[in-house]
């Protein structure tokens, strides 16, 4: 029983030194780079249908977002929020 167990540990380590490292740490963006990714995306999500009757995503979703996408690729929270809605003036604009 023991042999077994022995075997099947040695088994394990030789897997697990056979598996290929992937994975790297990806290198964080600066805050202000972060920050212009992330406004981007979150005008885009902003404009997407959203939820059951395809409407705008609620201000407070696509904010959260925001500052996930913030944190996630420079480590640091955003404390402004982000101005994801054109003004009815520029829209107007691109409709004519």
């Amino acid at each position: 029983m023991n042999t077994l167990l022995l075997k099947s540990f040695t088994l394990a380590a030789v897997a697990a030194t056979m598996i290929p490292v992937t994975g790297q740490a990806r290198t964080k963006m600066s805050f202000d780079q972060a920050v212009q990714v992330c406004t981007d995306r979150a005008v885009q999500f902003g404009r997407q249908p959203y939820g059951r009757y395809a409407g705008e995503p609620p201000e407070n979703r696509v904010q959260t977002e925001y500052r996930a996408c913030v944190y996630a690729n420079s480590g640091q929270y955003p404390t402004a929020k982000v101005q994801y809605r054109d003004s009815i003036l520029t829209l107007l604009k691109d409709a004519f």
